[in-house]
């Protein structure tokens, strides 16, 4: 009853239609995307492209592993509506058809007794009602921030800022693998990049992914040095005020404790989703099961 077929395999014309017609509207879900953050991707379906599931893929060892690429949050299954028989069914397959190192599912299928990660929005609504849900201290921090100047930047501005203060990359190559997600999306027109200056100098810069209603912040960070002008703050409640009431704010989560707590202080919404992920221990026993 699931398929699973390859890159060259999938009918890209079916998939775009019940992405576009299904209730989840996942962003890292679509075909451009994907081919950036995982050319070889793979796809399990369900019927005539009722459901579907992208599935990453990478080889190493000379075996196929499936691992969700960086800055993909969650994929899962996409369709009409949630159906918890048929997600049961995609799981199963997954689990089946794949050697599996790190899946994550969107967040709104049902997929029980597994671990779960954090993700925070902020829904559609009223500007002044949100910043209502502020907690007291970033209420605060926002207001003594109001002597900065809120700007969009062009990616090239903002781009040697960002290689200095980007957090949660170790790698080089991780770091230039974010450089060429930003450029690709800003070809293809999805991305924005904003900024907070103090004396005509950027002290904090977002990053942003603007597609349908939704708003996802890309990344955001800002300089040690000007950390107590409270710039990040800002820059968020400046991009509420332009963007809460005809879009979602997607924070994108973080598993680091100050981060995700600067995000539940603007009054978001926790949206967990569950993730299956394999031990090295485990990985090795289950390449050994599937000889």
């Amino acid at each position: 009853m699931i398929r699973r077929l390859k890159h060259h395999e999938i009918n890209f014309s079916k998939y775009n239609t019940c992405l576009a017609n299904s209730s989840q509207q996942n962003f890292y879900a679509r075909q451009e995307i994907l081919d950036h953050l995982s050319p070889r991707w793979e796809l399990l379906i369900y019927g005539d492209y009722e459901y579907v599931m992208p599935v990453p893929v990478v080889r190493k060892y000379f075996i196929q592993w499936a691992i969700m690429p960086l800055f993909c949050q969650q994929l899962g299954i996409s369709g009409p509506k949630p159906n918890p028989e048929i997600e049961l069914l995609f799981f199963k397959a997954l689990k089946e058809k794949f050697r599996i190192v790190y899946y994550a599912f969107h967040h709104s299928n049902q997929i029980l007794d597994l671990e779960s990660k954090r993700n925070y929005s902020i829904p559609a609504g009223d500007y002044n009602q949100i910043r209502k849900l502020y907690y007291k201290g970033r209420k605060s921090a926002v207001k003594k921030a109001q002597h900065l100047c809120f700007k969009e930047v062009k990616l090239s501005q903002a781009l040697p800022f960002i290689e200095l203060n980007f957090k949660g990359l170790a790698k080089q190559k991780d770091k230039l693998k974010l450089k060429k997600y930003l450029h690709y999306l800003q070809n293809i027109s999805l991305l924005r990049t904003v900024a907070a200056l103090h004396e005509d100098k950027i002290i904090a810069a977002a990053t942003l992914l603007i597609t349908g209603d939704t708003v996802f912040l890309l990344s955001l960070m800002d300089s040690e040095e000007h950390r107590k002008h409270n710039a990040s703050a800002f820059i968020i409640d400046m991009l509420l005020q332009q963007y809460s009431a005809t879009h979602t704010f997607n924070f994108m989560g973080s598993v680091l404790p100050g981060v995700e707590s600067f995000f539940k202080s603007f009054g978001s919404v926790c949206q967990p989703y569950s993730v299956l992920r394999y031990t090295k221990k485990e990985l090795l026993l289950n390449l050994l099961l599937k000889r």
